[in-house]
């Protein structure tokens, strides 16, 4: 029996892309629980079961906002993220904000962790508060064309379909598939494309 062809990496992505949204959904209900249980055992002797557990459930609510709120700032203060100096690294502006106008995404806040190895990310809770982060050898080193690829992955992330906790996958064939021109029959009718 032959071996069928291997599988994609959009079709093998699916599945732990569902159990990092799932786990990032329970940390966050998680982290407000345990205090929104304490208040419901303190209150609920005292005030009844209606009253307590309504205040149980709105400790519980403001604390998943407040974690909501602040979890941009806590990523960006545990990695030791500095505001970058647009002087210092005028290219890692000049192409976001180009990247931001051609995408229609408003213009993320960019900071910088001073590290020897290339890396980046982006977080925020909307394109409108995101952070792109990017490590002073990814700014220092990179060609223009690498910093460019690699900040248009970042600001892939924060499209409004996609952002959220954990990564983004979108289902089916991306926009401007088939390719115009160098493309094999076979390879412009099928997606995703076989290697």
């Amino acid at each position: 029996m032959t071996p069928g062809p291997a599988p994609s990496p959009y079709q093998v992505a699916a599945g732990p892309v569902r159990s990092i949204h799932r786990r990032a959904l329970i940390v966050l209900v998680g982290y407000a629980a345990p205090l929104a249980v304490l208040v419901l055992a303190v209150l609920l002797p005292l005030l009844g079961p209606a009253v307590a557990g309504g205040a149980a459930a709105a400790v519980w609510l403001v604390l998943v906002l407040f974690y909501m709120r602040s979890a941009t700032r806590l990523a960006v203060s545990l990695v030791g993220a500095s505001p970058a100096d647009p002087d210092r690294y005028p290219r890692l502006f000049n192409l976001t904000e180009s990247l931001c106008v051609t995408s229609g995404l408003p213009k993320p806040d960019l900071m910088v962790v001073d590290s020897e190895r290339p890396n980046s990310f982006s977080v925020g809770l909307a394109p409108s508060s995101a952070v792109v982060v990017v490590t002073s050898a990814l700014a220092e080193t990179f060609t223009r064309l690498e910093m460019e690829a690699t900040l248009a992955h970042e600001l892939s992330h924060i499209r409004p379909p996609c952002f959220g906790p954990g990564p983004c996958t979108r289902p089916g064939p991306p926009p401007g598939w088939p390719p115009s021109s160098g493309a094999t029959p076979r390879a412009a009718r099928t997606w995703p494309p076989s290697a």
